[in-house]
């Protein structure tokens, strides 16, 4: 699943920004392969470079600009253009989706009780445990340690069990769409809600997401700061 839609078409100055903010993920490495293997022929620039270097290709003053540079002017002026809303939006869900997707769960299997991380973006429909094969699993969106302790003080006190019931049952019933809704942000019972009134894909899903993290930011900071309390022996005013 790629982080921006194919067809879609982004500023300099945006690019630049969801490069900055994808350098070192997966993500980035695969672009990179894609842009060095696939777009450009790095094996026929080296056979002009060397050319050039033996005199065989010459270099010719021009009057006025080629179209190589024309090319770059371009992209040069949609850098400086102000970000148009949609495509700050587009920005926005794109860096979202990039984030989420990178993010790790991990996963308790109820049957064996093995743990193992991954990477959101490798989680499917089909995932089971490494160990057993049991689809049976409980996951939260945090480091395997984590669950692995929390699955200890279930069995030894019995404290944690629901919320590991709560995620099994979760997964069991929307699989990795559930990893997606948790590793968002929201709770297990707020993802259930999530889910149970999407209808989409995993694209919908992940922009529905979006959507509601917006409005809990929204929400958040419109919140109105409580009235300071008047120091003691003064007044309110």
């Amino acid at each position: 699943m790629g982080v921006v839609e194919p067809g879609v078409r982004l500023a300099k100055g945006d690019l630049d920004r969801l490069v900055a903010a994808l350098k070192g993920t997966p993500a980035y490495e695969e672009a990179l392969k894609e842009a060095l293997q696939r777009d450009m022929d790095v094996g026929r620039a080296l056979e002009v470079i060397a050319a050039l270097q033996r005199g065989e290709v010459g270099v010719a003053r021009v009057r006025g600009p080629t179209p190589l540079t024309l090319e770059a002017e371009r992209s040069l002026r949609e850098g400086l253009e102000p970000a148009l809303p949609e495509r700050r939006e587009l920005l926005s869900y794109a860096l979202f989706k990039a984030r989420l997707l990178q993010a790790t769960a991990s996963f308790l299997c109820t049957e064996c009780g093995a743990t193992f991380e991954l990477p959101v973006v490798d989680v499917r429909p089909e995932l089971s445990c490494p160990g057993c094969g049991s689809d049976k699993l409980a996951f939260d969106a945090v480091p395997e340690e984590e669950l692995a302790a929390l699955a200890e003080r279930c069995r030894r006190s019995g404290r944690g069990c629901r919320k590991l019931e709560l995620s099994a049952k979760l997964f069991e019933r929307y699989r990795d769409l559930a990893v997606l809704a948790r590793a968002a942000g929201f709770g297990f019972r707020e993802a259930a809600r999530l889910l149970a009134e999407h209808s989409g894909g995993r694209e919908g899903l992940l922009k529905l997401l979006w959507l509601k993290r917006r409005e809990k930011l929204r929400a958040r900071f419109a919140a109105p700061a409580s009235p300071a309390r008047p120091e003691a022996g003064g007044s309110a005013r």
